[in-house]
């Protein structure tokens, strides 16, 4: 039978098995303004089930989800490609990326 990794806290419950997964991110966060888009490739998406996750400025820095421009942009992720739209209106997008 193959070994894996398990990992017990102190009352002896399981709280990491090899079946779990660690995100990976695979390159550094993009900083895009309003109305900009692009894309790019990364060999890592096949390494893993990409995801992405964006952290939107709203104006004046005192506005709430999913008010004031804070909506997140639009994403694909197709192979090792990953594109990006900041739609006209929308504030300062950070978008991180990788695999888990």
């Amino acid at each position: 039978m193959p070994q894996g990794m398990q990992v017990f806290d102190q009352f002896g419950n399981l709280k990491v098995d090899i079946s779990d997964r660690v995100l990976r991110f695979l390159g550094d966060p993009i900083i895009a303004g309003e109305g900009t888009s692009g894309s790019f490739t990364n060999d890592g998406f096949l390494t893993g089930t990409p995801f992405w996750l964006a952290a939107p400025f709203s104006t004046g820095g005192t506005a709430y989800w999913p008010g004031d421009k804070l909506v997140p942009p639009t994403v694909s992720i197709s192979g090792n490609t990953f594109s990006y739209t900041i739609n006209t209106g929308l504030g300062t997008q950070i978008i991180q990326y990788g695999v888990y």
